[in-house]
């Protein structure tokens, strides 16, 4: 679900009309940006290829910060698993945002949201905190054997540092008020999101680039 793009704009200076002028710009790009993003087609949200033994395989044995697993976890109600890079990362910053603006309607469902990262996990924690996700359960996936299990895969440059993604990453670190930090782990490792449903996927997303933005409310449907 794509928001409208005046939302990202910032106040840079009432009184510098040469300042003022530049956002103008930058808010018009932002809105040709995203106004031609075009809306994920429903196989877009279908995994593929992946078998479900190996996927309860990792996930049996990969723990959450409360000593969970998504197998178990996933018994129990379905599961909304976000794949992040690390909380440098201006996407994933944005994307922790866009989570918790839908975060009622998707635990209305009797969806759980777990994060995945493989960047620093205080630092993971501080920014999942700022948004009010304090006790969300998270998985620290360093060695990414869960990334790898749910086909998530090291994206090229074009995907991770492309004009165009560099250009999504200015309206969303500098415009929407995100901003960037330090680059962690594997850089070039593409996020995605998935419902898991009694250790199969029901639903999903998968990053073409970095600067992807999935609906997440629509993802935590079953299709």
């Amino acid at each position: 679900m794509l928001e409208h793009p005046s939302l990202y704009s910032v106040q840079l200076g009432r009184g510098n009309s040469v300042v003022n002028l530049l956002n103008a710009i930058f808010e018009i790009q932002c809105t040709k940006d995203f106004a031609s993003q075009p809306k994920a087609a429903e196989s877009e949200y279908l995994m593929a290829g992946i078998s479900p033994t190996a996927i309860a395989n990792v996930l049996s044995e990969k723990r959450t910060s409360s000593g969970s697993d998504l197998a178990s976890l996933s018994k129990l109600h379905p599961v909304l698993v976000v794949f992040l890079r690390h909380a440098g990362c201006t996407f994933c910053r944005q994307a922790v945002a866009d989570v918790a603006k839908v975060r009622q309607g998707i635990e209305a469902n009797g969806v759980q949201i777990v994060f995945v990262h493989l960047g620093n996990p205080q630092a993971t924690a501080m920014l999942l905190a700022r948004h009010g996700f304090q006790s969300m359960e998270t998985i620290h996936d360093t060695d990414q054997r869960l990334y790898e299990a749910f086909g998530l895969k090291r994206g090229t440059i074009a995907q991770v540092a492309s004009p165009r993604v560099i250009w999504r990453g200015i309206c969303a670190g500098l415009l929407e008020g995100h901003g960037m930090g330090k680059p962690e782990g594997d850089v070039l490792q593409l996020p995605g999101v998935f419902l898991l449903d009694n250790c199969e996927v029901s639903n999903s997303f998968r990053h073409r680039s970095a600067a992807d933005r999935p609906d997440y409310l629509a993802v935590s449907l079953p299709v």
